[in-house]
């Protein structure tokens, strides 16, 4: 009898010991599943939810994969917040409100589809209404970009003339001008203008209207060598394209002197997210205090003319 007990007790023993395993710091307990959490710790950040935008050089597809300024801001912001996705504006669309609806990325970070805007997303009024934005990053003069031509360099020298001037003169002079402004901030800006100059290109815009975005602007002036059409838009997608081969684009800032209007482009979070907000702020600022915001300017706005 006491050998048939000895024998059970051994039984029990190496059954204990079976249900032990080495973490690398001795043996313990095998875990079972009540012991498993089922959350992931309080300190580790969820999986951040960025939305963006295709605006070369900021973001855009090249070998099947996002390349761009943006890319290598989110993969430095990520060094401090954790993993993350990245994925497009849900329409395409920077964001405005239409139909009682914000559209665009600032849709996505209203109807929670995104934790953080990073992209060329220009600060307005009434998008704080409904996101809070970081302080600016980025600043961007508004330009006119156009072909080159020998005979517009003599007749309208770019010294001393602001590019708003030379296409006043121009139209003055009887050229038949014909003028794309890239359609959103920029346009809706100029169209609420109040200064007289700005008055008399929108005047004339609306009757010499070219209804063509960025995008469609440049293969249009090189395939037709049309040196009537010029383009307004946000100068550092203007440069970066005039700044490429086949080199044939000039480009001169809208406004003349001291005066330099310019749109702010700035990190936007859902409203009241205050943690993030502050992280964004804190990376924005040693972005630019590092010296790093430039070094990425340089990288992705390099010129090769």
């Amino acid at each position: 009898m006491r050998s048939l007990l000895l024998l059970f007790a051994l039984l029990a023993l190496a059954l204990a010991e079976d249900k032990k395993v080495d973490n690398g710091e001795g043996y313990q307990e095998e875990a079972t599943p009540e012991d498993v959490p089922t959350e992931p710790p309080q300190d580790q950040p969820p999986r951040l939810r960025v939305v963006s935008i295709i605006s070369e050089p900021f973001l855009f597809i090249r070998d099947n994969r996002y390349q761009g300024l943006v890319v290598d801001i989110v993969n430095r912001f990520s060094q401090s917040w954790g993993d993350f996705d990245l994925a497009l504006s849900s329409d395409g669309q920077y964001g405005k409100y239409v139909n009682s609806a914000w559209d665009g990325i600032i849709g996505d970070l209203v109807n929670d589809r995104a934790d953080i805007a990073i992209a060329d997303l220009t600060v307005t009024l009434d998008r704080q209404t409904v996101v809070d934005f970081s302080a600016p990053f980025f600043q961007a003069p508004l330009s006119v970009v156009q072909l080159k031509t020998r005979d517009y360099n003599a007749d309208c020298p770019s010294s001393g003339e602001s590019g708003l001037d030379e296409i006043l003169i121009r139209i003055a002079k009887g050229e038949p001008l014909k003028i794309a402004i890239e359609s959103g901030l920029t346009e809706r800006t100029l169209q609420a203008s109040s200064y007289y100059k700005i008055q008399m290109l929108m005047d004339y815009y609306e009757k010499n209207k070219l209804d063509m975005n960025e995008a469609e602007f440049y293969p249009y002036v090189r395939e037709k060598q049309d040196f009537h059409a010029v383009l307004i838009n946000e100068m550092p997608t203007s440069q970066y394209f005039a700044d490429s081969q086949p080199c044939d684009l000039q480009v001169t800032k809208l406004f003349g002197g001291s005066f330099q209007p310019r749109e702010q482009f700035a990190f936007a979070v859902k409203k009241g997210n205050n943690m993030l907000l502050q992280k964004a702020n804190d990376f924005g600022n040693e972005l630019k205090t590092s010296g790093k915001l430039m070094q990425l300017e340089e990288k992705w706005f390099n010129a090769e003319c």
